[in-house]
């Protein structure tokens, strides 16, 4: 019993420690309150204090800049009063007056300039403002009193001294002036100091909020500790208060065993043995027989209460022996369970490093994924060439072929001309000879002959080798008619010669020959005064034409330059003329003149640095750029050329408006030269101004299919021309389109999206987005392109701040932009042993980074949807390694005292702040609420709800989010983009030419079969071409 008394009393002093502890603490975290609420009040009053201060000097400024304003205007009217009255006495000086006071007027308006850009900074000259205003006014009093006092007759003298007064008065608004600055910088100074301590101020009293949080956590973490003690407590008196119970329950059934009838319950419920009293004790019994009775009751009352104290006292013994058993149970137990705490311990390591190590295999097997990704790509690319390389073979052979067919059917045509006149020869001596045979059967009464005549004529229409045979028929005739044999005796070997020699070398074209004289200088009218129409219904070879031209030397020049010159007059002028088939000649003539022009330009400027060039050929080739066409020379042909073909590109006809042909003769002229703004001839395309036609071409739908690539492709040029020089009406033009068909009539994709994202019109940005987003995941090469990511982060910078400033609610799939530059992240830190050998990758994942706070910071002025804003937590809490592991590698850099970038690393490091922030909140109210739950695998959704329950966070303001460097192309990007015109302009120049070239054969081949789509000539121009063969 003393036992449970003593174990109630330690409970209960226990009890009365954990209240005091509790009041304690309770106390403490009242007086912490109630400091904090102190502090702020105080920072409360300083920040009150110091804009009623900053208010306060800003009206003390506006009140001295009206008193000087005020002061400055009395001294000016005196001045001005004492002025009119010299001016009245000297008309002659009052001119020079006026002068002065223009520049006095100028000087008080520059001064009034500068008061008002430094009008809130002017506390200073409070102090000197009377001192100088009277030093001003005495000044200006003296020099009155001795303009007054000097006679009239002084004219010259006042003049000077109003001079020097001036030049005193400008000195001293330079010493004002001076002063001036002097005062606004030193309140400059004043200011930035009060910023910089009302700064720290503010850093102080938030890391006093800080520490005082995390005091009032720890109280609180202490607070539930004990409270959890006071609750194990009450369990513990509950238990002790039950084993009281059954202690006192087995006593009481001890006791009511005993022989005991005449005890009272209370004294038994109480736990006394007391006795009966006398007046309770039976009635009828005497005095002495009461006496024996007490006598027996105590003998037996000491029996019973001698057998209880042994039972209890072996109960007692049994409690502790069991009490020994149970505390050695326990220590046993609590061996066991840590043991079992080491084991659980060990376990957790090994899975760490099971952990570690299986995310270094996954980074392996990503890496070698993407090594073998990148070797897939190169060889597809190394296919593709190999490809493109067997087809460009293909097409040489195919032109090969197509040469040696074309060269073939020429010498058949030439053979079979050879042979017509030989048949035309034969003819003739058959009706020599008929005629003879005819006198011949007059006078033989015999037929024989004649049919052997009619016999032989047949066989020589035939076959030319009978001419013979016919001889010997004819060898009995008479001698009058031996001069006719001999005629066909001498026909026969020289046909014979003519066959021999036909297939060694074949003859000229009748074009070539032509081009032969006009480059000898020979007049080509000569032979018909129709020359030119003739002449343009012959196709042209544009090879010969070149090389004709390209042969000309400077001695060969001078005789050809007029011929030349009216070749290309006479193409322009074709061009205005109906026939589809004179004009089509006449382009092919004008594209290879303006290439041979150019040509000689460029060879001649580099013959001028002594190389040796070919034609092609095989013929040297040493014109000089003087001694062939000048600009100057075809000045007013290039005006003509480029109105007939604007005409013809703007003209809705097509069959015989040739419009590719066009396209290429003006990408000829664009691309003539490598620098853009060194070719003369695109100033005629700029100030024909073509813009209308091209606008027509990429309107309809057709001539877009079929000229459109031209079209872009010479925009492109004409907008590079001279751009930083001055205006050109092409780019004034663009800005101005609001043609629709025009701008978006070709669809063009960077590859096929999904259904689901085109089911239903979007704004280019999010267009632009996608093509974006696909260019981040899909050129993480180890050739890493560090200059385009920049450029494509800071376009997605952009879009984001145009987003914030007009707050424009985008609806688009951000959660794709996150995992893309969550996926550049980890690219870095995976490849920076590779990357910071060639770059500074810390640029680059600033502004990454950078994006993501503005997420964080400015997302609900441009985020369409608040689950969003989840989503953006939910990814950062998933990558939550990628941004750990960037941390440490930041970290690392930043501590290094020789690294190259330490303070892109140290500004990185700045901007990672937020978001660890966000990732120890959220994790750690994950964590609980996974234990508290018994959870191991959480889904999407329940972690969407934890971070919803769960935004009591406060975060650091990053500064500078929404500045960028805006774009200017110098002087950074000017080299760029001039390299990529010059080679858009090389690659331009071969395919067009090429392809003008491919047009020709293809025209010359469709003339030969008769087989072309191109319009055939009428009748008169068959017959006029007959008449151009035979004349040659």
């Amino acid at each position: 019993m003393n036992k449970l008394k003593e174990y109630e009393s330690i409970i209960n002093a226990q009890k009365e420690h954990i209240s005091r502890y509790e009041s304690r603490l309770k106390a403490e975290r009242n007086r912490i309150e109630e400091v904090l609420k102190h502090e702020r009040n105080q920072l409360r009053q300083e920040l009150a204090s110091k804009d009623a201060v900053i208010e306060e000097k800003t009206k003390r400024i506006l009140i001295l800049e009206n008193q000087s304003r005020t002061d400055s205007s009395v001294t000016i009217a005196g001045t001005s009063v004492d002025q009119l009255l010299n001016d009245a006495k000297y008309e002659d000086q009052s001119l020079k007056i006026r002068e002065l006071k223009k520049r006095l007027d100028d000087e008080r308006n520059l001064n009034e300039q500068l008061e008002l850009q430094l009008g809130n900074l002017k506390t200073q000259f409070l102090l000197n403002m009377p001192d100088r205003m009277g030093g001003s006014k005495k000044r200006a009093d003296q020099m009155n009193a001795a303009a007054t006092e000097q006679p009239l007759e002084a004219g010259p003298n006042s003049a000077v001294n109003l001079k020097e007064s001036l030049q005193d008065l400008q000195k001293e608004m330079m010493n004002l002036k001076k002063q001036y600055a002097i005062a606004v910088a030193d309140e400059k100074q004043r200011v930035r100091l009060a910023e910089e301590s009302s700064k720290r101020l503010r850093e102080i009293h938030e890391e006093r909020v800080a520490n005082f949080e995390s005091r009032i956590r720890e109280l609180s973490e202490m607070v539930g500790k004990y409270d959890r003690l006071k609750e194990q407590d009450k369990e513990h008196i509950l238990q002790l208060k039950n084993t009281i119970a059954s202690l006192q329950t087995q006593r009481s059934e001890q006791d009511s065993s005993t022989p005991c009838e005449n005890l009272d319950r209370e004294s038994i419920e109480d736990g006394y043995i007391t006795r009966q009293r006398p007046n309770d004790h039976p009635t009828g019994l005497a005095p002495g027989e009461n006496d024996q009775t007490k006598c027996d009751l105590n003998i037996s009352a000491d029996a019973g209460t001698a057998e209880a104290d042994v039972d209890t006292q072996n109960e007692l013994e049994k409690y502790k022996r069991r009490y020994e058993q149970t505390m050695s149970e326990n220590q046993r137990l609590k061996k066991e369970l840590l043991l079992n705490q080491e084991c659980i311990a060990q376990l957790k390591q090994k899975i760490d490093i099971q952990k570690q190590s299986t995310a270094q295999l996954e980074s392996e097997l990503q890496q070698k994924l993407t090594e073998q990704q990148m070797a897939l790509k190169n060889e597809t690319s190394k296919h593709a060439e190999v490809l493109s390389a067997m087809q460009a073979s293909f097409e040489r052979q195919i032109g090969h072929l197509q040469d040696s067919l074309q060269k073939q059917r020429e010498r058949s045509l030439a053979v079979m001309d050879e042979k017509d006149e030989e048949i035309k020869t034969l003819r003739t001596s058959l009706e020599i000879l008929s005629l003879s045979a005819a006198s011949g059967r007059q006078q033989e009464p015999s037929t024989e002959a004649p049919n052997d005549v009619q016999g032989d004529g047949n066989r020589w229409n035939a076959h030319t080798d009978t001419s013979s045979m016919m001889i010997s028929s004819f060898a009995s005739m008479d001698e009058e008619h031996q001069h006719l044999l001999h005629y066909a005796q001498e026909i026969a070997p020289m046909a014979s010669r003519k066959r021999s020699g036909s297939g060694t070398k074949r003859p000229k074209e009748k074009v070539v020959h032509i081009y032969e004289l006009l480059c000898r200088g020979e007049d080509p009218k000569r032979q018909s005064a129709q020359f030119w129409e003739e002449f343009f219904l012959l196709q042209p070879n544009m090879d010969m034409l070149e090389s004709e031209l390209l042969k000309l030397s400077s001695e060969q020049y001078p005789a050809a330059k007029r011929n030349i010159l009216e070749l290309f007059t006479e193409c322009i002028n074709i061009l205005s003329s109906g026939n589809a088939k004179r004009i089509h000649n006449a382009l092919q003539t004008i594209g290879v003149f303006i290439h041979v022009l150019f040509r000689k330009q460029t060879i001649g400027g580099a013959a001028g640095t002594g190389g040796d060039f070919n034609n092609g050929s095989g013929q040297s080739i040493t014109s000089t750029p003087a001694s062939f066409i000048t600009v100057s020379d075809i000045e007013e042909d290039m005006r003509e050329l480029l109105k007939q073909l604007y005409d013809i590109l703007a003209s809705n006809i097509a069959s015989d408006r040739p419009k590719d042909l066009c396209m290429k003769i003006l990408l000829i002229i664009a691309t003539g030269i490598d620098n853009v703004n060194e070719n003369r001839l695109i100033e005629f395309i700029i100030g024909q101004n073509m813009f209308e036609a091209f606008k027509h071409i990429l309107s309809d739908s057709t001539l877009r299919n079929q000229h459109g690539h031209d079209v872009v492709t010479l925009l492109t040029l004409l907008v590079n021309y001279r751009k930083h020089e001055g205006s050109n009406p092409y780019v004034v033009e663009l800005s101005l389109l609001a043609d629709e068909f025009a701008l978006n009539g070709a669809h063009m994709r960077h590859r096929k999206l999904a259904s689901e994202k085109i089911s239903k019109p979007q704004p280019l940005a999010t267009t632009l987005l996608d093509l974006l987003v696909e260019f981040i995941v899909s050129h993480l090469l180890k050739k890493f392109p560090i200059e385009l990511y920049l450029l494509c982060i800071g376009i997605i910078h952009r879009i984001i701040i145009y987003q914030k400033r007009c707050r424009v609610r985008l609806a688009y799939h951000w959660k794709e932009l996150w995992t893309a530059m969550i996926s550049l992240l980890k690219f870095l830190i995976y490849q920076e042993q590779n990357l910071m050998k060639k770059c500074n990758i810390f640029e680059l994942a600033l502004q990454v980074i950078n994006i993501f706070n503005l997420f964080i910071t400015y997302g609900d002025t441009f985020l369409a949807t608040t689950n969003s804003y989840d989503e953006l937590y939910y990814e950062l809490n998933r990558e939550e390694k990628v941004f750990c592991e960037l941390h440490a590698m930041v970290l690392r850099y930043a501590s290094m005292q020789d690294c190259e970038y330490k303070e892109d690393a140290i500004r990185l490091l700045n901007a990672l702040s937020n978001i660890l922030a966000i990732i120890k909140h959220f994790q750690m109210k994950i964590k609980e609420w996974l234990a508290s739950q018994s959870l191991s695998t959480p889904t999407e959704q329940q972690i969407l709800e934890q971070i919803q329950k769960n935004y009591d966070l406060t975060l650091k303001l990053q500064d500078s989010l929404d500045q960028y460097e805006r774009y200017s192309e110098r002087p950074k990007h000017v080299q760029f983009f001039a390299n990529l015109v010059k080679q858009v302009m090389i690659d331009t120049r071969k395919t067009v030419y090429y392809l003008l070239k491919e047009s020709n054969k293809s025209a010359v081949i469709e003339c030969m079969t008769g087989t072309g789509v191109a319009e055939r000539p009428s009748p008169s121009d068959a017959t006029e071409i007959a008449i151009i063969h035979t004349t040659s």
